[in-house]
C-alpha cells in the first residue's frame, strides 16, 4: 500500500533511510557490508536509480539518491526484504526488525545536496563510531576523494548543484564544496529531517517548480484570480487586447496565449475546460491540443515562475526549510479559496515575468526556447 505522505517526482533528488529496532543491528560482519553491497548494485541498476551518497551505520542504512520513472520506495522495498533475509538468517530472529515504513524525503539538491553529503560523510563521527570520517570506511567519502569504490557512486551530481569553483580537478573541487566539518546548523536540520521525516526539504521556491499534484497537497495562502482576471492579466503580458485573444485569428502569438490562459486557469483551479473554451470562443478539443503541443514545445513559458503576478513567491504557507503535508483532506474548492474581485491593476506593479520578456519574440514568432529557458 502506498504511503499517503510519499512523494514520487521523477528525476527527484531523495534522502532515504532506514533503521533497524534495537537490539537487531543490520551489520555485524564486515561481509555484511560487502553482501549488502554487491545487492545494492544489481538493485540500482533493475530501477534505474543513481547512486549520490551512502552510509552504512550498523543499524542504520542512509541513502541519496537521484531516481528515474520509478519510485524511490521500489528500491527501499528490496533492499529491506534483503536485509530482513539475512538477519533472520544470521541471527533467527523471527519478529520484523524494522519498524512499519521508511523515511524518504524529495530534497531541493540547488541548496542541500552538498550540506547532504557532507553531512552523511560525518554521521559515524556524530554518533562516536570513529575520530574522523576518513577513519569510516562504509561512507562515499572515498570516492568523493579520488578513491577507487565498488559502489556507482555519481560524483557529477554533486559537482552539477555545487558552488561555482576554480579548481584544475574535478575531485579538488569537491574538496572545496565539502569543508572538513558540517556547520552545527547543518547536522540539527538533517537530525530533524531523520526524527521527523518531512515529504521535502525545500523552500517555497523549490516547491512552486514541482508537479501541480504535489503542490496541490500543500496549503497556499493567496487569493485566487478569476476567469477573467486571468486572461486580462496574460493579455497584459503580451500587449494585446481581450478582443484579439478572443477574435478568429490563429497567430502564433494568440495561440500560445490561449494556451497559457487554459493552463493558468486549469492550474488555478476556477474553471474547466469547456468553461475556458466559451471564455475564449474556442473548440475545447482544439484548445485542450494547443495546451499540450505548447507544454511539449516550450515548457518554460508554463511554469509558475513565469507568471510572476499570478504567482507572489511569499504566497505558501510554508517558508521554512522543513515542509510537511497537511495531516488532513483538502477541504472544498468553496471553502478552500476566495474568488479574486479585485481588478487587474494590482498586478500592474509586479515585475515583468518572463512571459512579458518573451512576447515580441512571440510576435515574430520566432522563439528561442533555448533562451527563453535561461531567462526563466
Amino acid at each position: 500500500m502506498r504511503h499517503r505522505n510519499r512523494i514520487h517526482v521523477p528525476g527527484g533528488t531523495y534522502y532515504a533511510i532506514r533503521k533497524s529496532k534495537p537490539p537487531h543491528k543490520i551489520f555485524e560482519q564486515p561481509d555484511d557490508y560487502l553482501a549488502f553491497e554487491e545487492h545494492l548494485i544489481p538493485a540500482l541498476s533493475a530501477s534505474g536509480t543513481k547512486l549520490i551518497g551512502y552510509c552504512w551505520m550498523p543499524d542504520a542504512i542512509h541513502l541519496v539518491l537521484r531516481v528515474a520513472r520509478r519510485p524511490v520506495a521500489d528500491l527501499m522495498r528490496r533492499l529491506t526484504r534483503y536485509c530482513v533475509r539475512r538477519m533472520r538468517e544470521r541471527s533467527g530472529v523471527s519478529t520484523s526488525p524494522f519498524a512499519a515504513g521508511f523515511p524518504t524525503i524529495l530534497i531541493d539538491p540547488d541548496a542541500y545536496l552538498a550540506q547532504l553529503i557532507h553531512y552523511l560523510h560525518f554521521v559515524p563521527v556524530l554518533a562516536g563510531a570513529a575520530g574522523s570520517p576518513d577513519e569510516y570506511a562504509y561512507t562515499s567519502r572515498a570516492a568523493y576523494r579520488g578513491a577507487p569504490q565498488r559502489l556507482p557512486v555519481h560524483i557529477k551530481d554533486l559537482l552539477a548543484h555545487g558552488q561555482t569553483t576554480n579548481c584544475p580537478t574535478p575531485h579538488s573541487e569537491l574538496a572545496a564544496i565539502l569543508p572538513d566539518r558540517p556547520s552545527d546548523s547543518t547536522c540539527e536540520l538533517l537530525t530533524q529531517c531523520e526524527r521527523f521525516a518531512p515529504p521535502i526539504l525545500g523552500n517555497s521556491e523549490f516547491i512552486s517548480r514541482l508537479p501541480r499534484r504535489i503542490r496541490e497537497r500543500f496549503t497556499l495562502t493567496h487569493e485566487t484570480p478569476s476567469l477573467d482576471e486571468i486572461v486580462d492579466f496574460v493579455a497584459q503580458s503580451h500587449g494585446i487586447s481581450r478582443q484579439e485573444i478572443v477574435s478568429s485569428r490563429r497567430h502564433h502569438m494568440l495561440v500560445v496565449t490561449r494556451a497559457q490562459i487554459a493552463w493558468l486557469a486549469s492550474e488555478f483551479g476556477v474553471a474547466s475546460l469547456s468553461e475556458i473554451a466559451r471564455c475564449l470562443r474556442r473548440d475545447p478539443s482544439s484548445l485542450g491540443r494547443a495546451v499540450s503541443h505548447h507544454l511539449r514545445a516550450a515548457p518554460e513559458l508554463f511554469t509558475p515562475n513565469a507568471f510572476a503576478g499570478l504567482y507572489p513567491r511569499s504566497s505558501w504557507r510554508a517558508p521554512t526549510s522543513l515542509v510537511k503535508v497537511r495531516p488532513t483532506l483538502r477541504e472544498s474548492a468553496g471553502a478552500q479559496r476566495k474568488t479574486g474581485t479585485a481588478s487587474c491593476d494590482k498586478f500592474s506593479a509586479e515585475p515583468p515575468s518572463p512571459v512579458e520578456r518573451q512576447s515580441s519574440n512571440l510576435r515574430h514568432q520566432s522563439v528561442d526556447f533555448a533562451q527563453s529557458a535561461e531567462t526563466t
